[in-house]
């Protein structure tokens, strides 16, 4: 995004008081409300990548279990002959 800051600066500079404190309010609005729907965003991305990660990592522990159980023989105690 910008740097708020010098805009502010310039502001301060090239106007007379009153003017000045009254531009100021846009820049400051906008270094606040840019970063928060950001945040936002990156929240629900970083959730939905967990999420999507662990249903993959227990799907593939599923799915290796199957397999195993299907080409495995099952196991035999020796007391039983």
């Amino acid at each position: 995004l910008q740097n708020t800051g010098v805009a502010i600066f310039f502001l301060r500079l090239s106007l007379p008081q009153p003017d000045s404190d009254l531009a100021i309010v846009v820049p400051i609005f906008v270094a606040i409300a840019i970063p928060l729907p950001l945040l936002i965003i990156y929240g629900f991305m970083s959730i939905h990548r967990y999420y999507k990660k662990r249903h993959n990592l227990v799907t593939s522990i599923n799915d290796e279990e199957r397999d195993r159980a299907d080409y495995e023989p099952l196991p035999t105690s020796d007391n039983e002959q």
